[in-house]
């Protein structure tokens, strides 16, 4: 992996075989240096809750760190729920 880009997935499912580096790459600059996590419900909960004064879990939770760096966290479960409700492919 890329020394600017890294995923880290805390839940039991497998990751999607999706281009996460080209994408990354493409969107945000071969010098942004990102970290992706994936996680499950209990935890997007806990950072939606201290993070965005939420009380339910998020799809999405994106925390840029400066102008280069910064953190995405996707809930895969929360996702695909959400992607049903709109007619979308996870």
């Amino acid at each position: 992996m890329d020394e600017t880009f890294s995923i880290r997935n805390t839940t039991k499912g497998k990751l999607p075989s999706l281009p996460f580096l080209d994408i990354k790459e493409k969107i945000l600059g071969k010098k942004y240096s990102l970290s992706f996590a994936i996680i499950g419900e209990k935890r997007s909960k806990q950072l939606n809750q201290q993070f965005k004064d939420k009380t339910t879990p998020a799809n999405v939770l994106s925390f840029p760190l400066s102008k280069t760096e910064g953190e995405i966290f996707i809930t895969p479960k929360r996702a695909e729920r959400q992607a049903k409700k709109f007619n979308k492919t996870p």
